[in-house]
């Protein structure tokens, strides 16, 4: 396998997959920020709940292409050539199958990895401990 093909399969959908986690829960955040009152700072409560639903989305959205690079990983396709319009048709029946824990999954990273580095930084270097 070649390194292009290697990168394309699994480097380029990992970085759509974490960047597009950190882009819905800020943008949910900065949803937050507009639509109320708060003048600078979100509570732990609402950076969580940003975090959620930035992972939800994030889920649905990503949850095709991971289907395909997890069909192009299989161990029954190793040296074949794998097309995604194949794979699809194939297997419609089970496409959503296990969408949730993928959606519990992502959320919950989300929510460790964008609310609680915050947290932790905070706790660790800044002296009011404000989220």
């Amino acid at each position: 396998m070649s390194w292009k093909r290697i990168i394309a399969i699994l480097i380029c959908p990992l970085l759509l997959f974490f960047q597009s986690r950190y882009y819905f829960s800020h943008a949910i955040e900065s949803a937050i920020l507009t639509n109320s009152s708060i003048e600078k700072n979100l509570s732990l409560q609402q950076c969580i709940f940003a975090s959620l639903i930035g992972g939800i989305l994030s889920s649905i959205l990503t949850y095709p292409l991971d289907f395909l690079v997890t069909k192009a990983q299989d161990a029954k396709n190793a040296g074949k050539r794998v097309t995604a319009l194949k794979s699809l048709v194939k297997d419609r029946g089970r496409f959503w199958l296990g969408i949730e824990i993928r959606i519990l999954h992502v959320c919950l990273t989300t929510v460790v990895v964008r609310t609680g580095s915050d947290m932790m930084y905070n706790y660790l270097f800044v002296k009011d401990h404000a989220m």
